[in-house]
């Protein structure tokens, strides 16, 4: 096997971003509209990174309705071996340090986001049932077809 096999494999696309940074966007989607987990890794220095998906994750997730309140921030900061990366109270995921730590914080960094998107069905908000019956019924009434029309939701 060779790197160049290895990153085919891992479907991992990189491009520059500025001076010493790149974009990184991973294979691992977000949802079923098809947005890829991406990253921003910069190199201050020959000793640090800083990395960060400027919000992408929480972003996408808000433009489903969902809300990522600070108990939720704090569930996604506790997910299962994550000791690098964090979501910030702004909603990006962030992670910086020693340039030997930045592979590490980069799937500590997939593995919120992945966290984020797992959990975003079940975090959507919920239609209101009986909300939701109650206006088409009230429609229907005043529209002359609630005598004829019997509803069964």
């Amino acid at each position: 096997m060779s790197c160049n096999i290895l990153d085919n494999i891992t479907g991992w696309d990189c491009s520059p971003a500025g001076t010493r940074s790149i974009r990184a966007v991973s294979p691992l989607t977000l949802g079923g509209d098809g947005q890829h987990a991406a990253f921003y890794l910069a190199q201050p220095d020959d000793e640090t990174f800083y990395l960060t998906d400027a919000g992408e994750a929480a972003m996408h997730a808000a433009s489903f309705g969902i809300e990522i309140t600070k108990a939720r921030m704090d569930m996604l900061n506790s997910t299962p071996g994550i000791g690098f990366a964090k979501m910030e109270r702004d909603g990006s995921i962030t992670a910086h340090g020693n340039i030997a730590d930045a592979q590490v914080a980069l799937w500590d960094a997939v593995k919120i986001a992945m966290s984020l998107s797992f959990n975003s069905k079940k975090w959507a908000p919920k239609l209101d049932q009986m909300r939701f019956r109650a206006l088409v019924e009230k429609v229907l009434i005043e529209t002359g077809s609630g005598d004829k029309f019997d509803a069964k939701f």
